[in-house]
C-alpha cells in the first residue's frame, strides 16, 4: 500500500489530466506552458516523457482506448473550437491525429 504521493513528471509548466494506460506502463497527460496545452506521454519504465501532440492549440482530456493503441482527446486545432481527435500510437510511421467529429456537411463524421 502506497501511503505517499509520487512525483512522476518534471520540467516547466503545469502537468494535469493524467490517464493511465490499460497496460499500466504509460501515462498520457496535459502540459500547460502558459501559452498552449500539449499532450505528453510518460514512459513509467524509464521516467521519460515525450511529446504526443504539440500543435499550438488547446489539447485536453486525453483518454486511452481499451487496447492501449489509441488516444482520443479534445482540441481547439480545427477552427479554434472544441472537436474530438484520435491519435493512433500503433501506426508506423506515426500518422497525424484524425478529426473524429466536425461541422455538419463537411464530410467529417
Amino acid at each position: 500500500r502506497i501511503t505517499t504521493a509520487l512525483h512522476l513528471t518534471a520540467g516547466s509548466g503545469y502537468h494535469h489530466q493524467p490517464d493511465w494506460s490499460p497496460g499500466g506502463m504509460r501515462v498520457v497527460f496535459v502540459r500547460y506552458d502558459g501559452k498552449t496545452m500539449s499532450l505528453r506521454l510518460l514512459d513509467l519504465t524509464n521516467g521519460r516523457d515525450s511529446a504526443l501532440v504539440e500543435n499550438g492549440a488547446v489539447n485536453v482530456e486525453p483518454r486511452w482506448s481499451p487496447d492501449g493503441k489509441q488516444i482520443v482527446y479534445v482540441s481547439t486545432l480545427f477552427e479554434g473550437r472544441w472537436h474530438i481527435y484520435l491519435t493512433d500510437l500503433s501506426a508506423r510511421p506515426p500518422v497525424a491525429p484524425v478529426l473524429l467529429c466536425g461541422r455538419v456537411g463537411t464530410g467529417v463524421a
